[in-house]
């Protein structure tokens, strides 16, 4: 029998509801097991797995820990049994998801580590469903080998809560699957980002739930009008999950059949237990998917002399509860940087290997680092004609600053897709050093049986100068430095970025590692002597080795693997790191 595939269904036809809906009644207990906080390490893998499957999977999602008793399989018959879209038996499934219990206040956190294969579920999704259904403070890892709609992971999701004695009710579970196609539609209607939409869809999940823990029922009509209003009248959605007033136009047409989907949404959710439960809000305000570095960098265009980045004042930070201490220390030493008038690349690396080992950094914090990075935009962005005349005057083609830094963030999350060993590996170098590779170049990355050595360099218009070298030893984990004279290798003295030494500010490394297989071999390495050229991450990210295996449509699909199965589921001249460095060029 061929194979059924298991689509994303669209909502049913909308009856007319009255505009007020009343709550329906439950019990305090459900409420408060609804919002239980998990306890547990827990996997799901999708049932089609085979065995070497399994084991890529759970490699990709750093799932190693977790033991057999607290691993599930997820097939056909149970994504019916929980999204009721008509799978069964037959339908294959590969998605996978892994959770893990995080700090109180921390929220919903999804990574979806292969981005390329789940093909219609976002992170904000899984994120919104989880809140729905009831979770709390809880890191969701999702993946798959091959592309696949993802909704295998959500279903294992939804298990794995039960398992840890969440009660999800079908009720819920319907409202959260709900919002997939209600995501779908306001984007093809609206053009609004996944982003957007979903922080819409936030939004109103927020006044549903202040309303009916404070009425008792919630104002559908008046909530959507409100939030929609809100966008299409000089409004843009932030991050931060907020709609704030930027005084820019948008054109957003949202038609009245949309919104009444919207409000049969607001409607279902008013029902569900996260509506009634009081930590609903500080959950959607803790886990809104913050909108990307790279899609606010797109934005962005120079527009500030020195004289007005000057003027900027550094922002009230006093409030410890929303903002880290170290922020006001970015600032101070950014501004003695445009003060000296010298480059601020290692300021901008250190953003993101802040983010990276403090996860659970405030919604506030995050938002402040953006704004932050924007101000180092603008800054070095001044530069920019001299350091085109620079280039040209060297025979070599300048690209702008904005570009420069869009390709970096773009190398950086095709690694991550394409190879996440290599991309763990450099990340762990960047927290133990600060070379962030968003700002700077990981290049002559060489392997000799199980250690791997890479250069960390920073490019200027006309040459692109070596600040390390180091070396990471695949069986211990150790990060060593090269010492250029020498050329030994001197194991690093911790695996943290000293912050302290830097800002005067501490900084715990609480990041959260994927597994490095002690087997993996860079793409190109064999175990016997090569001599091919040494190879830079651009190159490699252009040409990878299937570490993820994948398939594309023109392949055959490998013999172990049932037919139809992805749609399935619907120079050394420089020795000291650049902060020590006088050079005022900047790149």
């Amino acid at each position: 029998m061929k194979k059924q595939k298991v689509l994303l269904l669209a909502l049913a036809a909308l009856t007319a509801l009255p505009a007020s809906m009343p709550l329906i009644s439950q019990s305090a207990l459900a409420v408060e097991q609804a919002g239980q906080t998990l306890q547990q390490e827990k996997l799901a893998l999708g049932a089609t797995l085979n065995s070497q499957q399994a084991q890529q999977t759970i490699q990709l999602l750093g799932a190693s820990s977790v033991t057999a008793e607290n691993t599930i399989y997820v097939d056909g018959v149970m994504i019916d049994r929980y999204l009721n879209i008509g799978s069964d038996a037959s339908t294959d499934v590969y998605s996978s998801v892994y959770i893990k219990p995080q700090a109180a206040g921390t929220g919903i956190k999804v990574q979806i580590v292969t981005p390329e294969n789940i093909t219609d579920v976002s992170a904000t999704t899984y994120q919104n469903a989880a809140i729905t259904a009831g979770a709390q403070n809880t890191l969701l890892k999702i993946g798959s080998f091959l592309p696949v709609t993802g909704e295998g992971a959500l279903t294992g999701l939804y298990a794995l809560l039960e398992s840890q004695g969440v009660v999800v009710k079908q009720h819920d579970m319907q409202t959260a699957q709900n919002e997939i196609s209600v995501v779908s539609n306001v984007k093809t209607e609206t053009g609004l980002t996944d982003s957007q939409v979903n922080v819409i869809i936030a939004e109103i999940k927020k006044e549903v739930a202040s309303q009916v823990q404070n009425n008792g029922q919630a104002n559908s009509t008046e909530i959507v009008n409100t939030v929609i209003n809100n966008v299409i009248n000089n409004t843009e959605v932030n991050g931060d999950g907020n709609v704030v007033d930027n005084s820019v136009a948008t054109d957003v047409t949202i038609s009245d059949e949309t919104k009444q989907e919207l409000e049969q949404y607001a409607n279902d959710f008013a029902q569900t237990d996260a509506a009634a439960n009081k930590d609903t809000v500080g959950q959607l305000d803790a886990s809104i998917e913050d909108k990307k570095w790279g899609d606010i960098l797109a934005q962005l265009q120079p527009s500030m002399t020195i004289d007005q980045i000057k003027e900027v004042e550094t922002p009230d930070f006093s409030d410890t509860e929303k903002y880290h201490e170290i922020l006001p220390a970015l600032y101070n030493r950014f501004k003695e940087a445009v003060e000296q008038g010298i480059r601020v690349d290692d300021i901008y690396a250190h953003t993101f290997v802040l983010e990276a080992i403090q996860p659970d950094l405030t919604v506030e914090t995050k938002a402040e680092l953006d704004n932050l990075r924007e101000l180092l935009y603008q800054y070095t962005a001044t530069f920019e004609g001299d350091l085109k005349e620079a280039a040209e005057n060297e025979g070599f083609e300048f690209q702008p600053i904005k570009d420069q830094w869009m390709a970096k963030l773009q190398e950086v999350e095709n690694l991550e897709s394409s190879d996440v060993a290599l991309a763990e590996i450099i990340q762990l170098v960047a927290n133990a050093t600060g070379f962030a590779p968003q700002v700077y170049t990981y290049t002559d990355i060489e392997q000799d049986d199980k250690v791997i050595s890479l250069s960390v360099a920073e490019d200027s218009p006309t040459k692109m100068s070596t600040l390390a070298r180091f070396e990471y030893d695949l069986e211990t984990g150790v990060i060593s430095e090269v010492d250029p004279v020498s050329m030994e290798a001197v194991p690093l003295s911790q695996d943290t970025y000293d912050f302290n030494a830097v800002y005067g500010v501490n900084v715990e490394n609480n990041y959260l590692a994927n597994e490095v297989p002690v087997d993996y071999m860079i793409p190109g390495y064999t175990p016997v002597e090569s001599t091919e050229e040494e190879t830079t991450l651009e190159e490699m990210v252009e040409e990878p080795v299937g570490s993820v295996e994948t398939q594309t449509p023109e392949e055959e699909p490998a013999e172990d693997v049932l037919e139809e199965e992805a749609p399935s589921e619907k120079n050394m001249d420089e020795t000291v790191p650049a902060e020590e460095t006088e050079d005022v060029d900047l790149s």
